[in-house]
């Protein structure tokens, strides 16, 4: 542009000086036309450096007076740069000038009526190397003052005016090319008037040109581009304040429009200034715009469609200095806009205002608004308002606002093929943020962030998944100022179902769910998190193998990770639920109310997942059912409430039916970490009360619990060779193997319980299990026979090798039922067979069994009592051999008043120490022994009526009764030997050391 204005005033000066020679020689040459061309020619050499040409100059002043005209017609100026490849440097066709030569003289102003030049033609040249083809002023050294002039300016004339100046058909090329730059006009007309006067001076400028081209880089930014200029000036000399009102600039269809003030402070060369711009009209056609879109650059608009309305309009105001800058305000006005690009959706009904404060004094004052932005898109709209302060800083601040109306199924040509999305949202967002925060992660916590989105009949699928959701809303904050930062709410969700492929199947009803997060950008060694998760009800299914239900489902957590590893953890869970059905494969379990409180604290990564988390926890669980293919009965938990803390279980409450079994436990487990690192037993002492309990199903269901899978092999191995052995027909043994790897006392109280085929009343005592041997203490019961006690030690080293030590003590036990309760004591005490009524009977031994609990007769050891009275004897052909010799009363039964019988047991051999009776009308006393094998010798004297002895010996196949002396008087009383009671303290012996083992 400097160039260009220094060619405008290089020409204009030279039209001056022509006009000047021309008019100093007028008179002189009494306005002789030829003279006068002659004389300027010879004057301008003076000048003009290049060749040149004056065709005609033609003065009037006489038929004009008192106005002075002068014409001069065909002026040539050569190029004297041979790299321009231009003849001529400017040629002006026609030029006409008018000066009122009375006001110049009598009132010293200076009045030109017009200035006239038509065809106008200028070839501007640079070289490289930067000589220009108009340097062609040759100025002498004489005329170039050697110091600078300091003398005030002052005006020559007290009026000036130029009514008229008029340029036609004015065409111009530009080459730079040290600049490579190439510039063209063609056909400009000007228009323009002066005036001055009282220090004012007054312009209107009006030009134009059909054709303006531009280049620069061998790019075509121009291509002839129509181009008009209107200048209204107004300006005060004194006050050095120039004002314009609508002063445009056109190029194409656009139009700068400019207005307002711009003023010199005289005293600090301020140039102050109040300017108001307008580009384009209010509401000026996009297209218009792009028509300005060099050719070159046409290539990025292919495929891009955009139609509407842009208005930009800004105020300068301020001073400006070397140190001060004006405030600069800008105004963005977009309406009616559509805006479309292959491959994306058409964007329709684009309004938006957008407004700028740039202030280049204080950037933090700086600050850009988007009052409002709407568009329409695929069945969808955006509005939006942003707010940025700090604009021209690094420390720019956003604030702005959305929200976003969307048929997701119109967007599904967008999506890669494997996403299917269908349904419509609704979000809103407000955030507040620094622009640089989002260049560091770090700095999340510094962003605020308010988004919620709501949708309607959601549907997606991605690949194997699918998803549906008929209504829900989804919102995320980010809390500037909270300790966890980060939050997530998903609300009124009614319904959720998700899908993979045919495996899962899930479906969430009323589903409320809220989670908020620590900064895990800023610090993923230390999270913090908790959560919050409602549903009404909740369906899954997994490849038809699980399945579960859920109902009135809430829980609760919070959870602090700390450590590159997360080994130091803090989490706590409060979860509630109204009922839940699992079932996985033949497995099935059903709740009604559960309540959970627990909490987790790591300080370690040990293997063992309760010494490394350290749980506490209490729960409570109510009407439960179990049913598994592993039992056959269905097990129901009436409620169950029990706690755990620091490796100590505590059962509150407990209400179990298993089977034909009901039982409530309560008590506490410990040692369960060393337990589960089988560094120790698994201890626990729990109360068992019942109202009837099925102890022989009990007992199928705890057998061999905790048995190691080596001693299980052993076993199964031996329990096969052991059926092989029998006989086909019996039923497959299966003894009760002691659970293992547990320490348990059990404090019975049981109304009635099915033991054997017995069924017991009133059981109570204490039962321990303790690594494979399982004792019973003092067990009391009562059953149809009798009242019982029973104290009884029993392990299971191998199933077909088993050890019972018991203490047995029967009161007021029918003869018969004895028998059938302990089968193995008619083995011992056959003789018992013949007796009916009842008895005391006390027993205490020990013994190895066989797997069908047969007796290992050559380990047995024991000692029994029996004490009866009134006890019938039953006939039999033995008896009857006997009663024909002494000669029984056979009209009646024969009772035995009175039996108090001590028995010892050791292997094979039964001893019977002597026993006093009384039968019929005789008194006799027997005793002798046995053996398991059922051979026998017995001796028995008859001490009253009359003294008889008599030998039984033999077997009961092979009985031999002699006749001997009597070994017994009629004095003869049975001492009181107390085996018995040395039996029970070397039983209660065992035991002890049973229980204190490995103490």
């Amino acid at each position: 542009m400097k160039k260009v204005l220094k060619i405008s005033l290089i020409s204009l000066l030279s039209l001056i000086v022509l006009l000047i020679i021309s008019l100093s020689t007028v008179v002189v040459l009494v306005f002789n036309s030829n003279l006068l061309v002659n004389v300027v020619n010879k004057k301008a050499a003076d000048f003009i450096t290049c060749d040149y040409h004056i065709g005609r100059i033609e003065p009037c002043f006489f038929k004009t007076f008192p106005q002075f005209s002068l014409q001069i017609e065909d002026v040539y100026l050569q190029d004297k740069l041979a790299e321009s490849q231009q003849d001529t440097l400017l040629y002006v066709g026609n030029l006409q000038a008018t000066v009122d030569v009375k006001r110049l003289l009598k009132d010293k102003e200076l009045i030109v009526k017009e200035v006239l030049l038509h065809r106008l033609s200028a070839n501007v040249f640079v070289s490289e190397q930067g000589e220009a083809n108009y340097d062609i002023f040759a100025l002498s050294s004489d005329t170039i003052d050697e110091e600078q002039d300091t003398t005030a300016f002052s005006m020559p004339f007290s009026i000036m005016a130029l009514d008229k100046i008029e340029i036609k058909d004015l065409d111009v090329k530009y080459k730079d090319c040290q600049s490579a730059i190439f510039a063209s006009l063609s056909d400009l007309d000007l228009a323009a008037k002066l005036a001055y006067g009282d220090n004012r001076l007054f312009c209107q400028l009006n030009s134009g040109s059909p054709a303006l081209s531009f280049a620069m880089n061998d790019t075509l930014l121009l291509d002839h581009q129509p181009i008009a200029l209107s200048l209204p000036l107004d300006i005060d000399l004194s006050a050095m304040q120039l004002h314009t009102q609508d002063l445009s600039v056109a190029l194409g269809k656009i139009a700068l429009l400019l207005h307002g003030n711009v003023a010199i402070d005289t005293s600090n060369q301020d140039i102050l200034t109040d300017l108001s711009i307008q580009l384009g009209g209010p509401q000026e056609p996009i297209s218009h715009y792009l028509q300005l879109v060099p050719a070159a650059y046409q290539s990025l608009l292919d495929g891009i469609e955009v139609d509407g309305l842009l208005g930009l309009s800004a105020k300068v105001q301020g001073t400006y200095n070397q140190t001060s800058m004006p405030l600069v305000d800008v105004l963005l006005q977009v309406d009616n806009t559509s805006f479309s690009y292959p491959d994306l959706p058409r964007v329709e009904d684009i309004k938006a205002n957008i407004s700028a404060h740039l202030n280049l004094n204080e950037l933090s004052e700086s600050s850009a608004h988007l009052e409002h932005l709407s568009l329409r898109a695929n069945k969808s709209s955006v509005q939006a308002s942003a707010q940025v302060n700090h604009l021209l800083t690094d420390d720019m601040k956003l604030k702005a606002k959305a929200s976003v109306k969307a048929d997701l199924a119109a967007w599904q040509d967008f999506l890669p093929d494997s996403i299917d999305v269908n349904g419509r949202v609704q979000a809103n967002a407000d955030v507040a943020l620094k622009l640089k925060d989002l260049e560091n992660l770090n700095n999340l916590k510094k962003i605020k962030l308010n988004a919620d989105v709501a949708y309607q009949q959601l549907e997606v699928a991605m690949g194997d998944l699918q998803a549906q959701s008929s209504k829900g809303k989804v919102r995320v904050d980010l809390r500037q100022k909270a300790a966890l930062p980060i939050y997530l709410e998903l609300n009124d969700i009614q319904s959720l179902q998700v899908a993979m492929a045919d495996t899962i199947h899930a479906n969430i009803q009323d589903l409320d769910f809220q989670a908020q997060l620590s900064d895990v950008l800023a610090d993923m060694e230390h999270i913090k998190a908790q959560m919050a998760m409602n549903f009404g009800k909740a369906q899954m299914a997994m490849a038809d193998q699980i399945q579960a239900q859920a109902q009135g489902f809430h829980v609760e957590a919070a959870a602090d990770l700390q450590g590159q590893q997360y080994d130091k953890m803090k989490v706590d869970v409060k979860l509630s639920n109204q009922s839940i059905l699992a079932q996985v494969s033949e497995h099935k379990i059903q709740t009604q109310a559960i309540t959970l409180d627990a909490s987790l604290k790591q300080d370690s990564l040990h293997e063992n997942i309760l010494h490394r988390f350290n749980p506490q926890l209490s729960m409570y669980l109510q009407s439960a059912t179990v049913n598994t293919s592993i039992l056959p009965e269905e097990i129901q938990v009436a409620d169950i409430q029990f706690s755990y803390a620091d490796d100590n279980l505590k059962i509150q409450q407990s209400s179990v039916n298993l089977g034909n079994s009901d039982f409530h436990l309560d008590g506490h487990l410990s040692n369960i970490i060393a337990f589960l690192e089988d560094e120790s037993l698994l201890k626990a002492e729990l109360n068992f009360v019942s109202n009837h309990t099925d102890v022989n199903r009990l007992m199928e269901l705890t057998s061999g619990l905790g048995v190691d899978s080596t001693e299980m092999e052993i076993e199964e191995a031996e329990m096969e060779a052991l059926v092989n052995e029998e006989d086909s027909l019996q039923a497959e043994p299966n003894p009760f193997i002691v659970p293992k790897g547990v320490d348990v006392l059990l404090h019975t109280d049981i109304k009635e319980a099915v033991v054997g085929k017995q069924l017991a009343t009133k059981l109570s005592g204490n039962l321990y299990i303790r690594d494979g041997v399982m004792i019973l203490e003092e067990i009391g019961f009562v059953c149809d026979a009798a009242k019982l006690q029973l104290t009884a030690m029993y392990r299971s080293p191998r199933p077909n090798h088993l050890y019972v030590g018991l203490d047995y003590h029967m009161v007021d036990i029918q003869i018969d039922e004895l028998l059938e309760m302990v089968p193995q004591v008619d083995s011992i005490l056959p003789m018992l067979r013949s007796f009916r009524g009842g008895a005391e009977f006390h027993i205490a031994a020990e013994t190895y069994l066989n797997a069908r609990y047969e007796l290992k007769k050559s380990t047995l050891r024991g000692a029994c009592s029996i004490q009866g009275q009134d006890l019938v004897l039953l006939d039999g052909e033995n008896f009857s051999e006997i009663a024909k010799i002494l000669r029984f009363n056979k009209n009646t039964e024969n009772v035995i008043d009175t039996l108090n019988a001590e028995i010892t047991v050791f292997r094979n051999e039964v001893d019977i120490y002597p026993i006093q009776l009384s039968i019929d009308k005789y008194k006799a006393i027997v005793a002798g022994r046995h053996n398991l094998d059922m051979s026998f010798n017995y001796h028995a004297s008859l001490v009253s009526p009359l003294r008889l002895g008599v030998d039984v010996s033999g077997t009961f196949d092979d009985l031999k009764i002699r006749p001997v002396q009597c070994r017994y008087t009629d004095q003869f009383r049975p001492a009181e030997r107390r085996v018995l009671e040395q039996q029970q303290l070397s039983l209660r012996k065992i035991i002890q050391e049973s229980l204190i083992k490995d103490l």
